[in-house]
């Protein structure tokens, strides 16, 4: 099933649970606190910014942006699935984690990162380019870059799992 909002998204108690996907498509700025909700699968095809207005934001699917901006701010984002950019962008000044069980694919193409954690009971987060962020953490799994440059600016924190890249990796 598929729930497509063109406003905001504002909870005041109570949740949704959504097993399918959630798409926001609004033709201006949506605001969108998802406290006591849980996702599967959502898609950012907007005109305007998707603003988080609570956090985390935690889905067990995918994360697809095809138009539009998903502004997280400092909230945390946490991804079990893949992270999907055809258009569109994602800006976060918070902490973006890659939980999810299996293999991840991860495309930061024109998106703006912080932080980022890799937190994976098993598999790999696999990026498809650049990336450019001031915080890693390894706590479980691994980042393949391939060939694409990694740019870390701040910190780097192993404490489990690791990257392979046969790119550049500068500090």
């Amino acid at each position: 099933n598929t729930l497509t909002v063109t406003g905001d998204w504002t909870e005041a108690a109570g949740g949704l649970t959504s097993a399918g996907l959630v798409q926001f498509t609004g033709a201006a700025a949506q605001a969108f606190n998802p406290m006591g909700s849980t996702f599967t699968n959502v898609t950012v095809n907007a005109t305007g910014p998707v603003t988080l207005t609570g956090g985390p934001f935690t889905m067990s699917g995918t994360l697809t942006l095809t138009a539009g901006t998903l502004a997280a701010g400092a909230n945390g984002v946490n991804v079990a699935g893949n992270f999907v950019r055809t258009g569109g962008a994602f800006t976060s000044t918070g902490i973006l984690t890659f939980n999810g069980g299996g293999a991840q694919a991860f495309n930061p193409t024109g998106s703006t990162f912080q932080d980022i954690t890799i937190n994976k009971a098993a598999g790999t987060v696999t990026a498809s380019g650049v990336l450019a962020i001031r915080n890693l953490t390894f706590t479980a799994g691994t980042l393949a870059m391939g060939a694409n440059t990694l740019t870390v600016t701040g910190d780097w924190t192993q404490t489990g799992g690791g990257l392979t890249s046969a790119g550049l990796v500068q500090f």
